[in-house]
């Protein structure tokens, strides 16, 4: 808690706790009362300003701050897999695969699109005056 007196001070001080806040980034926390603390950095969670009533130019503005705990590194993916063992060079990456003799045979397809093309064709009919529908409004607006 603490209070400012002025509009210059009030303005200099809110531009600098409302990018501190805004940014969510831990900041170092310097105070004369942490004699025994070992309190380095914290998170400005809340912050509150108002005006203090009877005094020109006066305001009281209120902080929480949380300590910041650095949060521990996630850790590695362990696929159960043991590399180790097989004989190869971890660095050379997937070059020594041959990844398309691992999917086996794949099924000729054909053409997917043969069922559906006397649709499309009766589809192309049906549509195939609409451009002509919107001429009397492009002339109108032209």
């Amino acid at each position: 808690m603490g209070s400012l007196h002025g509009d210059d001070a009030r303005d200099a001080h809110l531009a600098d706790i409302r990018a501190r806040f805004q940014d969510g980034a831990p900041v170092d926390f310097v105070a004369d009362i942490v004699a025994e603390s070992e309190l380095e950095r914290v998170l400005i969670s809340e912050f509150r300003l108002r005006e203090q009533a009877g005094t020109t130019d006066s305001f009281i503005y209120e902080m929480v701050l949380v300590e910041y705990t650095e949060p521990p590194e996630p850790p590695a993916p362990d696929l159960g897999l043991n590399l180790a063992d097989l004989g190869l060079d971890i660095d050379l990456g997937l070059d020594l695969l041959d990844l398309p003799s691992l999917l086996g045979a794949v099924p000729d397809l054909g053409d997917a699109l043969a069922p559906v093309a006397a649709s499309a064709g009766d589809l192309r009919t049906a549509l195939g005056g609409a451009g002509t529908l919107f001429a009397p409004l492009s002339r109108l607006l032209g």
